[in-house]
This record gives C-alpha cells, structure tokens and sequence, in this order.
C-alpha cells in the first residue's frame, strides 16, 4: 500500500533528503548525526552523494475547478487569482538554502558533495564544463549531475511526471486509481493551508510519520527547528502546503514549489491509520488538477527515478495518471570520483549485499552511485 513517498521514503535510495529532484526541495536536516558517524575513511571515499484556503471534496469538485465561490457549510471554496509567472524565480528560491554555486547565472546546490542545478529539467542549461569543473574543486564536490534532452526517446533515466492538460479522473486509465481517488475525494477534504498555520497543524503527524520508518528522535526536528524550517521555505511565494483531512483532522499533507512554470513534489507525509480513507489519492489528484487545468503549469513531477531498491511511488503515481518522461543524464565526475569508481566498482559490485549489512548508511550511497556510473554509461554506448 502507497504510504509516505516524501523525502523519508526516497532517503535511502537517494543518499539523503530527496536529492532525487536535482536539488530542488532543500533537505532537512535530520540525518545529521548520521554524517557526523561517518566522518571515516569510507566517508571521504564514497560519501556522494498566503491566506488562501481552498477546500474540496466530491461534491464541489466541478465547481472547484469552474473558480466558483459557494458558500455553504463544507462548500466554501476560495480560489487563488495569482498568476504562475509569479512563482518563476529561480534565484528567490534559491535563497532557502545554503551551498549555492552560480555556473552560468544558473543557481546550483551543493549537498553532500554532490552538485545539481536547481533549474528544473526540461529548461535548456547552458553549461560550461571548464566553469563545472573550477566549482566543483572550489565546493569540494564528488560529482555534478544534470538532466537535459527532456521527453525524448525511452531511455534508463528518466522523471515521474503528469503533464496532461485534460487531466480529470474520467481520462484516468487505470481503474485502480480511478477508485482509490473516488474514495479518497468521498472521505476527505482538500486544503491550501496557510504557511503560518501549517507548523501546528503538520508537525505531530510529521513526527509519526517518521518514527513509522524506523527514524529515530535524535533525527527529528523539534517543533521549533520544524517552525522555522517552513518559515524559511515559505518566503518563496512557490512554495505552497497542501492537506488532506478526514473530519477536520489532517490525514495527508505534500510541499509544492512552483518553478519555472513546473511544480516539484516536495516533502508528503501521512498518517498510517487514515490510509483507509484513501488521503494520498484524494490529496494528489487535487493538486495535480489543480496546478495542471487551473494554473496552466507544463507538469507536476516528484523527482527522477530512484536509484538503490524499487519503491511504490512510482506505480502509485502511474495509477493516478503519471507517466515517465525520458531523458538523458549528465554526470560529471571529480579526478578523485574517478579512480574510486575505477578502483571500487568491481568490489562493491561483488560484495554490495554483506557491505550494505555493515554498512546501512553508506551501502546506499555505494549503490547509487554505482547505479548513477551505468546509468550514465547507457548514453555514452548508445
């Protein structure tokens, strides 16, 4: 059953925090401890890597989406009348965080050695490799990748992304889906919620969420550090709090950052016991109505593929009316990343499963960045 596909459910596949949407959603900083346990040999070696509420259920949907304001007692709808152009600062955004690189006027981000441009991936980059390269030894940096040629042929990299302008439940294929979101839009109510409600309103079901993955409290933000990490987030006007509730209690909530006229799926969390209710479905077929048919983006997307073990995010957004877009991946490694990957390819790729039992945080990283090596060996053979 799809449960939280936020950064908690990709942390393992993709090194840290959702680093799998190229650096776009800043991470928390909850794995903290965790680095500072790895400061090791091995560590060195593989380290890589707004007022507005809107509330929808099954009976005002079509006229959620006709922008008309009922009042009634759960019919109160209120539709935002920003315009998208609004929300395509690239730089804005660029200022919630805190290793930033400028290479050709475009923001990258520097996490855990790893460099990626914030720049969304279907806009073209313009990059020079000799400026890649200075800033990658100036920041340190292990490796840069980067995703270009976006919607080409089918290929091994590729984004989970909805793009269709007529997306609506009828034009859904998947019957499964269809019904998950039926019953979901019958239990639950759809909420834009205001930045500075949402602490309160998200932090418990936050922390449960996370404890249901096994985190442990050390890496949990407290509920002052989690305050001023959505006060810090929300000075961009792209980012935007979503909720899904089940008798005014929130079940499901997801993080939205509008940019350059695209929307990244940010952090989602959601409560086990409401699963019944189907709180994920009717919470994304909301959002992804909404910023398709209302905010006329070009897609909605919750990041790249992932890279260590098969997860159910994918075939849960498949089954909403996603699909992948294919793409090529760039990856830039340093002189040192180069004779790791030559000396320890081999070895990691004999002995992976007894090193990821020695090893449960660096066993991932090991494997992603073997995975991100041949993936991008696919490009260079075809």
């Amino acid at each position: 059953m799809f449960l939280d596909f936020g950064q908690i459910a990709q942390s393992v596949e993709q090194w840290t925090e959702n680093p799998c949407v190229g650096g776009s959603i800043p991470s928390l900083p909850t794995s903290r401890h965790l680095y500072r346990r790895c400061l090791s040999y091995l560590v060195l070696l593989f380290n890589l890597r707004s007022n507005y509420t809107c509330t929808v259920n099954s009976r005002n949907l079509k006229s959620y989406f006709k922008s008309i304001v009922l009042n009634g007692s759960k019919a109160k709808i209120i539709i935002m009348n920003k315009s998208i152009s609004d929300y395509n600062c690239l730089k804005e955004w660029a200022k919630c965080y805190g290793d930033i690189i400028l290479i050709n006027d475009v923001p990258w981000h520097v996490q855990n050695r790893i460099l990626t441009p914030l720049q969304m991936p279907h806009k073209n980059l313009s990059l020079d490799k000799l400026k890649l390269s200075v800033e990658m030894a100036k920041s340190n940096s292990i490796l840069a990748h980067w995703t270009d040629k976006w919607d080409s042929s089918e290929s091994e990299w590729w984004w989970i992304c909805c793009d269709s302008k007529n997306y609506d439940i009828k034009n859904i294929k998947n019957s499964r889906g269809r019904r998950g979101i039926r019953k979901g839009l019958e239990h639950c109510e759809v909420k834009k919620i205001n930045s500075g409600e949402f602490p309160e309103l998200a932090y418990n079901l936050y922390v449960k969420s996370l404890k249901s993955y096994g985190v442990k409290d050390k890496n949990i933000f407290s509920k002052n550090e989690y305050y001023s990490y959505v006060k810090r987030l929300s000075k961009y006007r792209g980012y935007e709090l979503w909720g899904s509730f089940v008798d005014n209690k929130l079940a499901a909530f997801a993080a939205c950052v509008v940019l350059d006229d695209a929307v990244l799926l940010g952090s989602t969390k959601s409560d086990p016991e409401m699963h019944k209710f189907n709180p994920n479905n009717a919470l994304f077929y909301i959002i992804t109505k909404y910023y398709l048919t209302s905010m006329n983006t070009k897609y909605i997307t919750n990041g790249h593929r992932t890279l260590v073990h098969k997860t159910s995010i994918d075939e849960f957004l498949t089954r909403m009316g996603y699909r992948k877009v294919f793409c090529r991946l760039n990856l830039e490694l340093s002189k040192f990343a180069k004779v790791v990957n030559t000396i320890s390819s081999p070895i990691v790729r004999t002995n992976l499963i007894p090193f990821k039992q020695m090893f449960p945080v660096l066993g991932p990283k090991i494997e992603g960045f073997n995975n991100l090596i041949e993936i991008n060996k696919t490009f260079k053979e075809s």
